[in-house]
């Protein structure tokens, strides 16, 4: 299920992605791989790159599943 303002990224897509936006945006990575290590990798690349606003999703998509059926 599609998240609003998501996109289907990698690093590099992601990176690429990540120029047309502040710097001092919000950026949040999440993926469905065990311990959100795709997901932290990809905010640690946005870091290096001045994005220090970004960070991953703790549990990723699971966990925002998960919200959803709270509300």
């Amino acid at each position: 299920e599609p998240l609003a303002g998501w996109l289907p990224a990698n690093a590099e897509s992601a990176l690429a992605a990540a120029r047309a936006w502040p710097k001092t945006d919000v950026i949040v990575t999440m993926c469905a791989c065990p311990d959100d290590v795709s997901a932290a990798h990809v905010a640690g690349l946005l870091r290096k790159q001045g994005y220090r606003q970004a960070k991953a999703m703790e549990g990723g998509y699971e966990a925002w599943l998960a919200s959803k059926r709270l509300n």
